[in-house]
């Protein structure tokens, strides 16, 4: 007899099929958990449709001159070639590099008078205008090297060829005329702060300060055979930690920029066609719309106390590029320039997605 009639005689024929009926849906299930996930665990995979891409925030690079720094103090400065014009010319190279600025040079400075360092005072602002003017540039950023005072010395042995040591010295009376030694100081500790200002070029007016400072020992001592932003002058413990300041403010500077409306002027006017002074330089291009305002000089606003604030712009139409150069583009008004006196000395401004209708 087999195990099946065994089965049969104990269980009887409907309790044999219904244990085959369970049998089978054990198996099946076992086998389901076996299974891996098949998409359990695979990441959501979407497909963005063309609404969902939001275009990318134009940018202009704006145009911006840097004025010769002063020094409040130049004795402490004996030993760095050439910082009053090194130090914003290097400013200058790393923020044309960062690629948001057009960027030129002025010897000129807004603080002619050291005992008047104030940068919003109404000279300073009536300099800032003209430096901006003469160069053509949006903005103008100054500065002041505030502090490059040795902090620390330790006296040093030496021993040489007569006439062969200068400045601060002690020295041993040696029977031989042509050979001294003694000792000297030597710098081992120093500080450097820089403040910077932002203005705006057209009134003058300060927009942005930023005040950054650092000390350093070591080789603090320059030399007046390492240029400003040299190889070697980098190499030197102070000049690592001008390099650090720089750095520093071109970060701060950008970020500043990014929240000036680009600008630029009309320089010459023919029906309704308009030239301006920025072109491809500023990353202007062809199809670009930018908004036009008219200002009237006449119209100058002053406080009470009789300082000029600014004149008072109209926004009047707006302009479409059709041709664009390195420093300079065309465009056509979208109305006649003569229906709102549009002339050269008007600006035209981007200020975002709005100047994109």
């Amino acid at each position: 007899m087999s195990s099946s009639d065994i089965f049969k005689i104990i269980f009887g024929k409907s309790m044999l099929k219904h244990g085959i009926l369970v049998l089978l849906a054990l198996l099946a299930t076992g086998a389901a958990i076996a299974q891996p996930p098949e998409a359990e665990n695979k990441p959501a995979h979407t497909q963005s449709t063309p609404e969902s891409v939001i275009p990318p925030v134009k940018t202009y690079r704006k145009t911006l001159t840097l004025t010769r720094f002063q020094v409040v103090n130049s004795i402490q400065v004996e030993d760095i070639p050439d910082i009053w014009d090194g130090y914003p010319l290097e400013l200058l190279r790393r923020l044309e590099s960062s690629g948001n600025v057009v960027a030129r040079h002025s010897t000129a400075s807004p603080f002619p008078d050291l005992r008047n360092l104030y940068p919003d005072a109404p000279a300073s602002r009536e300099l800032i205008r003209r430096i901006a003017e003469q160069n053509g540039t949006q903005l103008v950023l100054s500065g002041l090297i505030l502090d490059a005072a040795v902090s620390n010395e330790s006296l040093r042995p030496y021993a040489g060829w007569q006439g062969g040591e200068t400045g601060r010295r002690f020295e041993l009376g040696l029977p031989w005329n042509s050979v001294v030694a003694g000792v000297r100081p030597v710098a081992t500790e120093r500080r450097f702060e820089v403040l910077i200002f932002l203005h705006d070029g057209q009134t003058g007016a300060l927009l942005k300060s930023h005040r950054n400072s650092a000390e350093t020992s070591g080789l603090v001592a320059v030399g007046r055979n390492k240029p400003f932003a040299s190889a070697a002058f980098f190499n030197t413990s102070f000049g690592q930690a001008v390099d650090n300041i720089l750095d520093t403010q071109v970060g701060l500077i950008d970020a500043d920029l990014a929240g000036v409306p680009f600008m630029a002027n009309i320089v010459r006017i023919d029906g309704r066609k308009v030239f301006i002074d920025a072109g491809s330089m500023s990353a202007l291009q062809t199809g670009d719309k930018l908004r036009v305002y008219h200002r009237n000089p006449a119209t100058t606003l002053e406080s009470p106390a009789s300082l000029a604030l600014g004149i008072p712009e109209l926004p009047v139409a707006m302009l479409t590029l059709n041709q664009v150069h390195p420093l300079f583009a065309e465009g056509e008004l979208s109305t006649d320039a003569t229906s709102f006196r549009v002339q050269a000395g008007d600006v035209v401004r981007f200020e975002g997605a709005s100047d994109k209708q």
